[in-house]
């Protein structure tokens, strides 16, 4: 039987804590580095290693990074380092790279949030004018309203609140996320999302009219698995998740719940606390070819030994993503 492939495309140093991902239509891919404070370019790498090339520093811990209009992206940060918070306003930048030639656009920041914000962390689009954000440190989710006009800032209120998206009171985790990540399937018109403290996969049901949750969220899952981030496959009506600390992507059937570890079991170096992923943009490969990050052991260093962060092409087998 064909088996899941990973392909380094890209590498950072150890303790590069690789957070978030999206890939642009030309191929291209932006990165948030949260330890670091910084943002990455990433050329096209086709079936090659490219050398990433830096974009930006935050004053403040890059965390989510969702495209809400085509090449229109929104960056949130935090100022929370080891759970601790630093003081600063959670914050959302847009980066406008609709004109980008040559010169590497700056993010400008769009919206500074509430203080009952403190851990932004994953986030999505339920439209162009509508973004998601989770909030793991507060255990709920945001709504972002994004105005058409670029004069006017965007609005921010609580789109939901529940005791699945808290931390959870066991102190062993007490610097473990609670909601991580949040991805939207727009056929179902649901929200699913990660809780690693809690180790939940679960869903919430939205009003195709206004946007808004319906009902208690649901779990898809037994409570196993120290989630992070995930996509979504709207057409096989599965996601594939990344485990993080425990080193693996496991794929999920969003219907029955029923998982299958695609790789990480038995262990493999190459992803060692594997974050995030995203789709390729080439339409051939829905499905079957996305791009995941790793820190390299960060968060749980293999052998106590801190490896370098990589991004990886992934390629699911036909068997696999059917």
């Amino acid at each position: 039987m064909e088996q899941t492939t990973a392909t380094e495309i890209a590498t950072f140093p150890p303790r590069y804590l690789l957070e978030n991902i999206v890939v642009r239509h030309d191929g291209s891919i932006i990165i948030t580095a949260y330890n670091q404070r910084e943002l990455y370019y990433l050329p096209n790498p086709g079936q090659s290693e490219v050398k990433p090339r830096l974009m930006y520093t935050f004053k403040d811990y890059p965390t989510g990074i969702v495209e809400a209009t085509p090449d229109v992206f929104y960056i949130s940060t935090v100022s929370i380092m080891r759970g601790k918070l630093e003081g600063n306003p959670a914050r959302l930048y847009k980066l406008d790279m609709r004109n980008f030639t040559g010169d590497l656009p700056e993010p400008v920041l769009a919206l500074t949030f509430p203080p009952e914000a403190l851990g932004l962390n994953g986030s999505c689009a339920l439209s162009p004018s509508v973004l998601l954000l989770a909030d793991s440190w507060a255990g709920l989710i945001w709504r972002v309203d994004v105005p058409e006009i670029d004069s006017t800032p965007p609005s921010v209120q609580v789109w939901y609140k529940h005791d699945m998206m808290g931390r959870g009171k066991n102190p062993r985790t007490i610097d473990v996320p609670g909601i991580n990540g949040v991805k939207y399937h727009s056929r179902l018109y649901q929200v699913y999302f990660t809780n690693t403290a809690q180790t939940i996969f679960g869903r919430v049901q939205v009003d195709p009219a206004t946007l808004g949750p319906l009902g208690d969220p649901v779990e898809v899952t037994d409570r196993w698995m120290w989630a992070d981030d995930f996509i979504i496959d709207e057409r096989a009506n599965v996601a594939y998740v990344t485990t993080h600390r425990q080193n693996s992507i496991e794929k999920i059937h969003l219907k029955t719940g029923v998982r299958q570890n695609c790789i990480g079991n038995p262990l493999t170096l190459k992803l060692l606390g594997p974050t995030a992923g995203a789709w390729s943009h080439q339409s051939k490969d829905y499905g079957r070819v996305a791009y995941f990050l790793t820190d390299g052991g960060h968060m749980n260093p293999y052998e106590g030994v801190f490896r370098d962060a990589k991004v990886l092409r992934v390629e699911f087998p036909s068997e696999i993503a059917a």
